[in-house]
């Protein structure tokens, strides 16, 4: 499904609050100066204020086309509001909060 790609640089949050960070590892690939982000990509969540907090972001709208390091982009769309991944172990969707409108990706 094409969508706009994700940089390590979105601002991005659990449904409950928590904020959700990329696992720094070197960059490929810069887009507005931030590194792409790809399915290898480790997404954790921080200060999770529910029940059983979120602890990481799985990404389920990858790139079939564009690939960085070998590795599949990952994809937004719509441009902010609930995000194309799920949070675990609750299944429900990360918020993003800014994205790159520029690169989109299919």
């Amino acid at each position: 499904m094409p969508g706009f790609a994700m940089t390590r640089a979105v601002i991005m949050t659990c449904p409950h609050g928590g904020t959700v960070s990329a696992a720094p590892s070197p960059p490929r690939v810069l887009i507005n100066g931030a590194p792409a982000a790809t399915v290898s990509d480790v997404w954790t969540v921080a200060g999770c204020g529910f029940n059983t907090p979120c602890v990481t972001v799985s990404w389920l709208n990858v790139s079939t086309r564009v690939s960085v390091g070998g590795q599949f982009a990952i994809a937004q769309s719509p441009p902010s509001g609930p995000g194309n991944g799920v949070c675990a172990p609750t299944p429900a969707p990360p918020v993003v909060l800014t994205l790159q409108p520029r690169v989109v990706v299919s």
